[in-house]
């Protein structure tokens, strides 16, 4: 199949491919097969993170509509990975600045120590190295980070205070 939806056409006719009961909804499962459609393989928890960035009805599945903010919201993230590939290697290297580049341009202003440790967790082969699955992976995790820091900070003063029950919480919300 393509490596990018050619429109909306496109996108329903994953959808529809992968969606076996015709329920019009995609679970965690049917939404890595339909991203394969699009040439990208996702781990299974990267693809539920991202269930969950856009399952705003919490019910651990995509409705079409989700599906296509989704889509475009992984072009976004392939565009940002694209601009930063400097020397167009298709991967985004820790070592020349090439990924924590993207992830600042992406929204993230990441301390030194955070940025290790998310990159770490999102470098399974520990190349040193971030494929663009691996990069929108980092991002779905991050944007899962910020979205559950935000509902802790109603103020937006940058500062939280938690007690273990609402860390637990919080860290079982960033899966």
């Amino acid at each position: 199949m393509a490596a990018e939806a050619d429109g909306m056409e496109q996108l329903k006719e994953w959808f529809d491919y992968v969606d076996r009961d015709s329920s019009g909804k995609l679970d965690g499962n049917e939404l890595i097969t339909a991203l394969m459609q699009a040439g990208l393989n996702f781990s299974p928890m990267s693809a539920n993170m991202m269930l969950k960035l856009f399952d705003d009805r919490r019910e651990g599945k995509l409705s079409f509509e989700q599906f296509c903010k989704l889509y475009s919201w992984i072009l976004e993230q392939k565009r940002a990975f694209m601009e930063f590939d400097d020397d167009k290697s298709g991967t985004l290297d820790l070592n020349n600045g090439e990924v924590l580049h993207a992830i600042f341009a992406a929204g993230f202003k990441l301390d030194t120590h955070s940025f290790n440790a998310a990159f770490k967790a999102y470098d399974p082969d520990c190349d040193e190295r971030m494929s663009t699955t691996e990069f929108v992976g980092l991002c779905a995790f991050l944007t899962l980070c910020l979205n559950t820091f935000c509902s802790f900070d109603p103020y937006n003063t940058g500062d939280i205070k938690v007690n273990f029950c609402q860390f637990v919480y919080a860290c079982a919300s960033c899966k």
